[in-house]
């Protein structure tokens, strides 16, 4: 997406001038300043993590009580069950464990609700089997801590509970032998973002001891490294240590489902990071239990035979393809039914009978994406409907939900991804209540801005030099990729790639050349056209193109450079007031009155673009290659006037759909007088100042 502000942190050489002088290089010392490191001692404390960093498990609350009951299920041998979620963090937190306690002799069940079918967490009649194959102890991962009905069902069936979780809590927990989560209100651990699979695998250093802490990094550190990622929780703290210890054991794994899932992936025999293992590994996981799956995921994780792990393997990742074209098809109904919509509402909140459930959360941020609003997914199903939310920073998605609660059965989740259930009849009061909520709250929201680290100048952009940004890593939430900015560039090149469906562009300096890749974004989206002076914001990355490798771009947003940008918000802003009848100054009015040159700018651009076809382009877009064409100082209010009056005379034909327009020239017939026009005299009169409307 494009942002409408660039938050430029406020930085100055002084601030990195000590990092680089201890030995750094200039672009990670800009990365370590914005986070607000600038003393090279600490900065050498972030590089250098290490098991030093892992706190005391018996921090969390209730470890004591839990370790006390695991060990006495574990002394007499009885049965137990690992209860797990449907998402990586979960299928991998039941993997390790259910893995751990078998290796201490015991039998170990496991069980992952439906996503479908049971939904989210703990539901009486999944424990209810579970007791009916003997289970005496249910240990849960990754979910539990609001299950106050199930737990006191457990309790009724003659179940015990260990809750293992990292969800929110709320003031009441469930009557569980213990609730471990370092989110309670109680909690006095000194680190309270860990994900599912962490918490889980504290429990496990736990009951073993710190004698056994290498040992089970060393068994599992794949496992939380996979589900830490894989939720988003911040790379900081112990979970930096606990995620490049695991990228590590991934790069030369001896699991053969693992193995092969990085074949599949194209990832084999290469260096990893968080960022691969996000869009690579986790998501061919994930699609497991959005569509259903869970035992496959679960299988390949622990499997020993190599061919069943690569027969597992190729099923994830065809589950995958089939995850990636419901959810195109579900994106494309979900667009065309908001922009159905005469003007977007704060909350964007579909419905459908024929979506996916698992698959919607993923849409929704796609949405959010593309719109810069919260949007609440519903599938329908026998009358009721499911729910996938997903937020925008400012917004708690909770809270909003909280607000519409008369209306919901259920619901629950983070502050920026949550889920709900209603009644298929209830959605109508759902969404006036939720848009309610989120257009009062839009005051106290910025609109959506690109945080910026740093500006960089060309020659600091070498191998070396970007190489260097390595030691940062691993990068993502808490921790996120230094975003650098170049100003003042040339737009020299413009390439579609992908079908069209992503652009690669060449940036220009001086005599300094960049090659640029935007994912996500066509031509016309961009509104830019080559010649555009511009500024960049982008992360700087290493590209190896047949065993040559040179510095590439990847952007986040491009904008126009200085003054021109500054005048099309300016004058469009004025332009808007006139459309819509506001009163203009004499001043403003005889600002936007152009002349012949903006008139014959824009009428020969486009009957010389126009004379096989329409023209699609942005408005602006168009305007700045019309009057750098002609030859003519870029005037955006004038051409937006010349352009308007121009198709109200009927010498051009116009369709218009937000910031895009289609043009075509209309065949002429003999001369017009264009100064005849309503909107030319509106604005000599406001220019004179005979009235104001």
């Amino acid at each position: 997406m494009k942002f409408s502000e660039w938050n430029i942190r406020e930085q100055q050489p002084a601030a990195w001038a000590p990092l680089e002088k201890a030995g750094f290089s200039p672009l990670a010392a800009r990365a370590l300043s914005a986070r607000g490191i600038a003393d090279a001692d600490a900065a050498r404390a972030f590089l250098a993590c290490g098991a030093s960093d892992l706190h005391d498990p018996l921090g969390l609350p209730d470890m004591d009580k839990a370790c006390a009951r695991l060990r006495r299920a574990l002394a007499q041998k009885e049965i137990i069950a690992v209860y797990g979620d449907y998402d990586v963090d979960g299928m991998t937190a039941l993997s390790m464990t259910a893995d751990f306690f078998r290796r201490q002799g015991v039998v170990c069940h496991t069980y992952i609700p439906d996503r479908g079918e049971e939904g989210y967490g703990l539901n009486e009649n999944a424990l209810r089997s579970l007791r009916e194959k003997g289970v005496s102890l249910v240990v849960t991962v990754d979910c539990g801590s609001t299950a106050l009905c199930e737990a006191e069902a457990a309790r009724d069936m003659g179940l015990d509970l260990v809750i293992t979780d990292h969800h929110a809590c709320r003031e009441v927990l469930p009557e569980a032998c213990a609730v471990v989560n370092p989110r309670r209100s109680d909690s006095a651990y000194p680190f309270a973002g860990l994900s599912g699979v962490g918490v889980a695998f504290k429990l496990l250093c736990a009951l073993s001891g710190p004698d056994e802490l290498e040992n089970l990094l060393s068994r599992y550190a794949e496992f939380v490294c996979l589900g830490t990622v894989a939720d988003v929780m911040p790379l900081i703290d112990e979970n930096r240590y606990l995620t490049r210890r695991g990228l590590a054991a991934l790069e030369t794994t001896a699991r053969p489902g693992l193995r092969h899932l990085l074949r599949e992936s194209g990832l084999e025999n290469k260096a990893f990071t968080a960022e691969t293992v996000s869009f690579a590994l986790c998501p061919r996981l994930n699609a497991a239990g959005r569509l259903g799956k869970t035992e496959v995921a679960v299988e390949l994780l622990l499997c020993d035979e190599i061919a069943r792990a690569e027969k597992l393997a190729r099923t994830l990742d065809e589950l995958n393809r089939q995850r990636q074209q419901i959810e195109g098809v579900i994106f494309d109904e979900a667009r065309e039914m908001a922009e159905a919509e005469e003007t977007l509402p704060p909350a964007l909140v579909l419905a459908s009978d024929k979506w996916h459930s698992g698959v919607v959360g993923i849409v929704a941020s796609r949405l959010v994406s593309q719109y810069g609003r919260p949007v609440f997914l519903i599938c329908i199903e026998k009358g009721m409907g499911k729910g996938s939310a997903r937020g925008v920073p400012g917004l708690e998605l909770t809270a909003a939900l909280e607000s519409a609660s008369v209306h919901l059965t259920s619901h629950g989740g983070h502050a920026q991804a949550a889920g709900f259930s209603l009644p298929e009849e209830n959605i109508p009061a759902f969404r006036r209540a939720v848009c309610d909520y989120v257009a009062a709250a839009s005051g106290t929201l910025a609109p959506p801005a690109l945080g910026v680290d740093a500006p960089v100048l060309p020659e600091l952009l070498t191998l070396p030099h970007v190489r260097a940004l390595a030691e940062l890593e691993p990068f993502g939430e808490g921790n996120a990729r230094p975003l650098f900015y170049l100003e003042a560039l040339t737009l020299a090149r413009i390439t579609p790639i992908g079908g069209g469906k992503h652009l690669r562009l060449t940036l220009t300096a001086g005599d300094a050349a960049f090659d640029a890749v935007w994912f996500g974004m066509d031509a016309i989206a961009l509104g830019l056209v080559e010649g555009d002076r511009v500024d960049a914001a982008f992360y700087s990355e290493i590209n190896n193109f047949r065993s040559q490798e040179t510095v590439q771009l990847r952007l986040r947003d491009v904008r126009l450079h200085g003054e021109p940008r500054l005048r099309e918000a300016r004058e469009g802003a004025v332009f808007d007031r006139l459309l819509c009848g506001e009163p203009l100054s004499p001043e403003e009015a005889g600002a936007l009155l152009p002349g012949r040159d903006e008139f014959s700018a824009v009428w020969r651009y486009v009957n010389r673009k126009t004379g096989h076809a329409p023209l699609t382009e942005q408005v602006l877009c168009l305007l700045r290659s019309a009057a750098r064409e002609a030859g003519i100082a870029y005037a955006p209010g004038r051409l937006l006037v010349a352009l308007e009056v121009l198709t109200e005379q009927g010498l051009l034909f116009r369709w218009q759909s937000g910031g895009e327009v289609t043009l075509e020239a209309a065949a002429r017939q003999g001369k017009t007088d264009l100064s005849a026009a309503p909107m030319i005299r509106t604005l000599e009169q406001l220019a004179a100042g005979e009235h104001n409307t």
